[in-house]
């Protein structure tokens, strides 16, 4: 969360900046800076260090980023070099009692600066750090045993495109305990409280390293962050007393740090040429400290441990080593057996290719079957296509035809009605008129006859005597002739079938006049199938009734 406030944005990397962080011995967050054991390591300076790698891979390659950091410890006149304390050699400087500004003040040359080429670096060189205020610490007396130290960080950014200027950018964190045994500390305090002018600030930053250290915060020309951590009521008053004096001070940060790239460049290689006479010479394995691996331990008797481990190992590695070696001969195998499933995937694949040709060529013939079936079946639908229409047209003559021929029946059938009227009538007319001439015939034979009748009986009354009487109504209606007469008649009758004349028991002949009923009744007869209108003109003579005398 304090990281955040301090780092905004990523861009406030490039704007420089001094931390300061005080505290007393007791408060919970006295490691916030850096720890004092190698175990502390990761505070807030190995924060800002990995957040820079970070930030500096999303530049282009054209740009370069050179980081270094140095660190030092504050004693009342000395500073104390963190990385070079280490060294037991004599020649390499390790401490400075005059002319502090030479350690704080270049970018390059600065032979006590470190290069971090990647976030493997950061971990060994904040420990190798940490073991350096251990061993300034351990030769200290116990009253002034809790001592400030300093971390300077310098980004350079070089741009190809401007080869001639680079932007430098300077970050500046420091740790200062108070209290008990930290008397650097506790006189810094006191003189901030007094609000000391620049004059003052100048010359005691030529007799305290502390003072030269945080010049820059005290010449109010940087960004600053100041930090307290106390659980002690009365430092925590003094520091209420420099944040009121801080309140008034009018902080204007200078531009940003423009170097020529040149000189930077020929400096950094001075300092190259400087550390490595002593390399060859003493043979400094700590002085450039390239680590790559993140873990590498440093003290000599972790590398005899693991050494003894080696040896003590050997043998599991001889076996392990055994193993291998067999379950290489096996692999060889596999291998062997691998290539001949190999071969004969190769010739089913070959066989498979050939299929597959063949394949191929089967299915360019296909296609151009398919090809004469599809033209086929566009002439076969094209001609489907043209007998529907002529059937259409078929259907259209057939429905016409159809038409004509109902319309025909219709009047055949009418013209049939017609005709059977037609037939009815004539043979209406024809059977009125036979019968009226039959009977007409019929009743001029029997007038004939009657006449026949009465001369013979005339003339048989001399000769026979009067056997029969006869009566002649004024009709000649009645007639009683002889028997044999009467048959004679009836002979006469008999050549008609119809039932008008009727003989009766009595001898009584009786001869009706045709009704309308009777000519129905022949008719049907003579056409069964025929109707007859009952509107019927019945002609017919008077009724002759021949009655026998006894």
């Amino acid at each position: 969360m304090l990281f955040d406030n301090i780092l905004k944005i990523e861009k406030d990397i490039f704007k420089s900046n001094c931390v300061i962080h005080c505290h007393n011995n007791d408060c919970k967050y006295k490691n916030l800076i850096i720890g004092e054991t190698e175990v502390d390591y990761d505070g807030i300076i190995c924060q800002f260090l990995k957040k820079i790698l970070q930030y500096t891979k999303k530049f282009d390659n054209d740009i370069f980023f050179d980081i270094t950091i140095r660190g030092a410890g504050f004693l009342d006149d000395v500073l104390i070099d963190l990385i070079r304390v280490n060294n037991s050699s004599a020649q390499l400087p390790k401490e400075l009692h005059k002319n502090f500004s030479s350690w704080v003040d270049p970018f390059a040359p600065n032979s006590f600066s470190l290069s971090i080429e990647n976030s493997d670096y950061i971990e060994s060189i904040l420990k190798l750090m940490i073991k350096g205020s251990i061993t300034i610490k351990n030769q200290l007396p116990q009253e002034v045993s809790h001592f400030p130290r300093i971390f300077i960080i310098d980004i350079i950014k070089l741009d190809n495109k401007n080869p001639e200027i680079c932007d430098a950018v300077r970050w500046t964190y420091v740790d200062i305990p108070c209290g008990p045994n930290a008397n650097v500390g506790n006189k810094l305090i006191k003189f901030l409280q007094n609000d000391p002018t620049q004059a003052e600030i100048k010359l005691q930053a030529i007799k305290e390293p502390i003072i030269a250290g945080i010049k820059d915060f005290l010449r109010k020309d940087t960004f600053s962050t100041v930090i307290y951590n106390f659980n002690d009521y009365e430092y925590f008053k003094n520091f209420e007393n420099i944040n009121k004096v801080l309140s008034k001070w009018c902080i204007f940060p200078r531009k940003p740090i423009k170097l020529n790239t040149e000189e930077y460049l020929s400096g950094t290689s001075s300092d190259v040429e400087y550390l490595k006479t002593f390399e060859y010479e003493n043979n400094f394995s700590e002085i450039l400290p390239v680590i790559e691996s993140k873990r590498m331990e440093y003290e000599e008797s972790v590398l005899k441990k693991i050494n003894n481990s080696i040896l003590y190992n050997i043998d599991d590695v001889k076996n392990k080593i055994e193993k291998v070696k067999e379950k290489v001969l096996i692999n060889e195998k596999t291998i062997i057996k691998h290539e001949k499933i190999n071969d004969l995937f190769q010739k089913q694949i070959e066989k498979i290719k050939n299929n597959c040709f063949i394949s191929k060529e089967k299915n360019l013939k296909l296609n151009k079957d398919f090809e004469n079936l599809k033209n086929e079946k566009y002439f076969i639908s094209n001609d489907i296509l043209d007998k529907e229409k002529k059937n259409k047209d078929l259907q259209s003559k057939i429905d016409k035809l159809n038409y004509l021929n109902y319309t025909l029946e219709k009047e055949l059938q009418e013209k049939e009605r017609s005709n059977v009227k037609v037939s009815l009538e004539v043979e209406k007319l024809f059977t009125i008129g036979y019968m009226s001439l039959k009977f007409l015939l019929f009743f001029i034979l029997l007038i004939a006859f009657s006449f026949k009748i009465e001369a013979s009986l005339y003339t048989a009354s001399a000769a026979v005597g009067e056997s029969f009487n006869f009566d002649f109504g004024k009709d000649l209606t009645s007639l009683r002739i002889t028997r044999n007469g009467v048959e004679e008649i009836l002979n006469v009758g008999k050549e008609s079938t119809h039932s008008n004349v009727k003989l009766s028991n009595d001898g009584i002949l009786t001869i009706s006049p045709v009704t309308e009923n009777d000519f129905a009744d022949y008719v049907a007869i003579n056409n069964k199938e025929t109707k007859v209108d009952s509107e019927i003109i019945t002609v017919a003579p008077p009724t002759l009734q021949l009655i026998k005398k006894e």
